[in-house]
């Protein structure tokens, strides 16, 4: 995790206090089902649908808690990603697949919260699109989506679109449409060229 957060994020480790409490967070999110909601109405009916899915349901993940622990081959995490989770992400429903992310973004981005999240967003929908235009999404729903804890949309809008500047300068191909009412991303080429594995090992401690 320490080997993660520093060479891949490009973040401080903030001592041992912050990696403890980033590995209490990583371990809520894999132990936590991830719930897929869909619905519609239609002839005088409500159809509610829903999948709980794990992340993961087999990992082994290593945390240097002292500065001076020597680090060796020993101590490698890996995560294996659950075979649902992973049938989810490959439906024709939900897209072609995972989106891989520029790392250099995301180190360029990591301090910047909302900044991170849209980043991930339009690398996912612009993926999802394959070359093509989006719907147009209402800056009310987004600022759902987003779970804005800002309480009027024009100044969730504001800031989504001043993150947005910081997202272009590291997916300079981006290109969308932004109107009072609506957001929609434009055909756009994408951030880097996709590569799906289902298992991901790295040097995480």
């Amino acid at each position: 995790l320490n080997h993660f957060m520093t060479k891949k994020l490009g973040l401080s480790s903030g001592g041992a206090q912050r990696i403890q409490g980033i590995r209490k967070q990583i371990l809520a999110l894999l132990g936590a089902p991830i719930s897929a909601l869909d619905g519609s109405s239609k002839g005088g009916f409500t159809n509610d649908r829903a999948r709980n899915l794990f992340v993961s349901t087999n990992y082994d993940l290593w945390t240097q808690n002292k500065a001076d622990a020597k680090n060796d081959d020993s101590h490698t995490s890996w995560l294996e990603l659950s075979q649902e989770f992973y049938s989810y992400l490959n439906i024709e429903d939900v897209g072609p697949g995972p989106a891989p992310l520029d790392m250099r973004a995301v180190q360029g981005l990591g301090k910047d919260v909302l900044a991170l999240d849209i980043y991930s967003w339009v690398v996912w929908r612009v993926f999802v699109a394959k070359g093509r235009d989006t719907k147009p999404i209402r800056w009310t729903r987004l600022q759902k989506q987003f779970g804005s804890e800002h309480k009027k949309t024009p100044e969730f809008k504001r800031d989504f679109m001043e993150a947005l500047k910081k997202v272009r300068l590291m997916y300079p191909g981006l290109k969308f449409e932004s109107t009072v009412s609506d957001f929609k991303l434009l055909a756009s080429e994408l951030a880097i060229e996709p590569k799906i594995q289902k298992r991901i090992k790295g040097k995480l401690s």
